[in-house]
């Protein structure tokens, strides 16, 4: 072993120096180093990835792979008049997209956009900004033509005139404003350029959220942060109507091709469609979970779509006021809409960075398989809130199967034949009856014979037919057979759904199946399931004693011809055994506690 000394001697002389320093284009989420060659793999936060390959002296960016798409949440959308371009506007970048190939064609570094629209000939783009400004971009090189700060707060809401001349821009400064189109001389080209010229100037009474004109250029509509949206005219931008309804404020309005109908989109989660001949509200539909972000016409028509932040695109008659359609498919709030010019496909955008397009297909659509499937999704759902867990305090041990809509269906199917095979057993009742009462008419009368009134009613009672449900099956069957079909997963739910009087109903047809040998398994395994299921109700109640005495001999019977079911036979028996006994000891307690009463009630009185 070594002494301390020579220990001493041995100290540390290598040292790790860095060699050099990779700077990358974003925040560094992840690296891994390649097994094959020198090369480092980095991912970035904005779910781009680059590859470095690593010499001794420095490094190099060899390859890189980024997804087309924003980096944000999209809150803006706008189609060409054409619908072959799209713009798309986020916190950092504006893109504009060939709709048809749904890819890229030009990628510009913008200020948060939070409205955008082409202008007329699809050559020029507008946006109106977080910061207040209007930002012009030309659409064929991508470069920024001009940039206006037209207001003091954020742009919400930008619209083309009617007469095509220029737009409005209303911000979060209550301000409304009106722009030009003009071609200047540019400075750093030959040619003139588009440029906006501010006109005019109108002041609001609160902050301006949305604003659209129709399309006959008669009205402008006006959303502000007080609820209310304001109606003018637009040639002479005269008040026209004020309209109040909204709780919390519109935050998308629009106004259907003829002129007609105004609808608007608010934070309380409704939205209301206007007449605008004299400012009615002919409807106010709750569309949304959330806020209902946008609201758009489909052109010619008076179809529309709404989003919402609840994630779900939803389409609706504007005549009949009912939802057609639910499209799920966002994993966030979806924050715009564009609807095609001819209605042949619907964009939206929204906080999961995605932009979808929604195509309309050639299958046809009816209102009420779509509400059926919707209200056995929102049942389905309910069943699931209902089912119970550990930390609710439920009881560690339950039954393996869950309640369903399969297995409401089952129970109902259960019960449906349960009141024919009811119907089919009074109506017997009720024939036998007849004929009884019948034959007692003829043994009243003189001399025992049939006279004639007698001899019309013995022909008038026809036996009773079965029910067409049957299918050439007496009741008993049947209900066997309902039985039969029902999944064994859900039997034992589908069970549950019976009232206590339904399951005596059902004892005395279990007590038919076990006596002619028909499926005798099941009718058992019913048979069983209801005896614990209602153990208290049976017990306590009488008129099951005689059927449980019968079904405990036959049943035994049964059993023991099957030697299958042998070592079940102990148990099942012992069961059923177990039940009678206690049926029985109820009913001498009674009769024991009744003798003891009226002994006393005997008994002479002492003063």
């Amino acid at each position: 072993m070594k002494d301390e000394a020579e220990v001493d001697e041995y100290k540390v002389t290598d040292e790790v120096a860095p060699a050099y320093s990779i700077m990358a284009e974003q925040k560094i989420s992840s690296c891994c180093f390649s097994p094959a060659a020198p090369q480092l793999l980095l991912g970035m936060s904005n779910n781009a990835l680059q590859m470095f390959d690593l010499e001794e002296d420095n490094s190099s960016l060899s390859s890189s792979i980024s997804l087309p798409g924003h980096r944000s949440d999209v809150r803006s959308v706008a189609l060409s008049s054409d619908d072959a371009l799209l713009v798309t506007t986020s916190q950092d970048h504006t893109k504009i997209w060939n709709v048809h190939s749904q890819s890229p064609i030009r990628t510009m570094d913008t200020g948060y956009g939070l409205c955008s629209m082409f202008l007329p000939g699809n050559r020029h783009i507008v946006i109106g900004t977080k910061e207040g400004e209007l930002e012009l971009y030309e659409v064929g090189s991508g470069n920024l033509l001009e940039e206006q700060e037209a207001h003091k707060a954020e742009v919400w809401a930008i619209a083309l005139l009617p007469d095509q001349s220029g737009i409005i821009s209303g911000g979060a400064d209550k301000k409304l404003k009106f722009w030009d189109f003009q071609l200047v001389e540019s400075e750093e080209r030959s040619t003139k350029v588009l440029s906006l010229v501010h006109t005019k100037t109108i002041t609001m009474e609160d902050a301006v959220l949305a604003a659209t004109f129709s399309a006959d250029g008669k009205f402008l509509a006006i959303a502000l942060l007080d609820n209310t949206v304001k109606v003018f005219h637009a040639d002479t931008m005269n008040f026209f109507l004020s309209l109040y309804g909204h709780k919390l404020p519109v935050l998308s309005l629009d106004i259907s091709s003829d002129g007609t109908v105004l609808a608007t989109a608010s934070a309380d989660k409704n939205v209301k469609l206007w007449g605008l001949d004299f400012g009615d509200c002919h409807r106010s539909i709750f569309a949304h979970d959330d806020n209902v972000m946008q609201v758009k016409f489909v052109p010619g028509t008076h179809y529309f779509f709404t989003v919402g932040k609840d994630k779900v695109v939803k389409y609706w008659d504007g005549d009949t006021y009912e939802k057609i359609l639910s499209l799920p498919g966002h994993q966030g709030e979806i924050w715009g809409l564009a609807v095609s010019s001819d209605g042949e496909f619907v964009v939206t955008t929204s906080q999961d960075r995605s932009i979808r397009i929604w195509e309309r297909t050639t299958e046809q659509i009816f209102i009420e398989e779509e509400r059926e499937g919707e209200l056995e999704k929102i049942f389905e759902a309910s069943l699931e809130d209902d089912q119970p867990s550990l930390q609710e305090g439920a009881h560690e041990s339950a039954m393996a199967t869950t309640k369903s809509l399969a297995t409401v269906r089952a129970g109902e199917l259960l019960l449906e034949a349960l009141e024919e095979a009811q119907k089919d057993k009074m109506k017997w009742i009720e024939y036998e009856n007849t004929l009884a009462a019948l034959e007692d008419r003829q043994k009243s009368s003189i001399l025992g014979k049939r006279n004639r009134k007698g001899k019309q009613e013995d022909e008038e009672v026809a036996k009773p037919k079965p029910s067409a449900l049957f299918q050439n099956k007496t009741a008993s069957e049947y209900i066997l057979s309902t039985l039969n079909d029902i999944p064994s997963n859900d039997l034992e739910q589908a069970l549950l759904c019976m009232s206590f009087s339904e399951v005596i109903d059902l004892f005395s047809y279990i007590e038919d199946w076990i006596k002619r040998g028909m499926n005798t398994e099941l009718a058992c395994r019913v048979m069983f399931f209801l005896l614990k299921s209602h153990h208290h109700q049976i017990v306590s109640n009488r008129s099951l004693l005689h059927t449980l005495h019968s079904l405990q001999t036959i049943t035994k019977t049964q059993l023991k011809a099957r030697k299958n079911t042998i070592g079940f036979n102990r148990a099942a028996m012992g069961f059923l055994a177990r039940e009678i006994e206690q049926n029985q000891n109820e009913s001498l307690f009674r009769e024991v506690t009744d003798k003891i009463a009226e002994e006393k009630r005997k008994r002479p009185r002492v003063n």
